[in-house]
């Protein structure tokens, strides 16, 4: 079993890696929105791996914390959920997104990534739900989950993609404002506009 790769990154397209380890250049499929984080190509870069095993076919997945290799496998662990759907979510999500929406039931953050459907979305808040409970995770980008927060937050996801935001940027707008104010004392309008501004000034809209 590989548990990393380090090495020279070679290229990247796409969502996928070439690296170069010991003279060998060896591809992995990698989460689209892990490539901003890469490092420049020719420049040394680890990944942690997770092998796939496809009839006599070996895939390699990449990930630039050990955390994202394990969601991905917690993913994989769900009956009919195959690699490329669960790079489909954590491509859309970090990997605390993807375990606070497994938390607070939030279907629709799975059915958002291409090739997950409705039925699919379910089964992994089904099968997940009480697994990722026992295993006491850190959610650094917004502390520990209630079944109220969970129903704010879908209000909340509902409003902003009726508003025409994607999923994927109305999840994270909302942890931002969920890490700095206590949404306990806010009104669902407030934290909408909150989320709101959040939004504004990603794409260079302060106002």
């Amino acid at each position: 079993m590989i548990e990393f790769i380090r090495g020279r990154l070679v290229e990247f397209e796409g969502s996928s890696v070439i690296v170069e380890v010991g003279g060998v250049g060896l591809r992995l499929e990698i989460p689209s929105r892990e490539a901003s984080s890469l490092p420049p190509e020719g420049d040394e870069v680890t990944l942690y791996v997770r092998e796939v095993f496809r009839e006599e076919k070996v895939n390699l997945y990449g990930f630039l914390t050990r955390e994202g290799r394990e969601v991905f496998s917690l993913l994989l662990s769900v009956p009919s959920v195959g690699p490329q759907s669960a790079l489909s979510i954590m491509s859309l999500y970090s990997p605390e997104e993807i375990l606070r929406a497994v938390l607070t039931g939030d279907h629709g953050a799975f059915s958002a990534a291409p090739g997950v459907g409705k039925k699919t979305a379910q089964k992994i808040i089904l099968e997940l739900k009480d697994r990722v409970k026992k295993m006491a995770l850190p959610f650094p980008e917004g502390g520990a989950v209630d079944g109220n927060e969970g129903e704010v937050r879908g209000d909340v996801l509902e409003a902003l993609v009726a508003l025409g935001f994607g999923r994927g940027d109305a999840l994270r707008a909302f942890s931002s404002v969920q890490s700095r104010r206590d949404i306990s004392s806010m009104d669902l309008d407030t934290i909408i506009k909150e989320c709101l501004r959040v939004l504004w000034e990603s794409k260079g809209k302060g106002r």
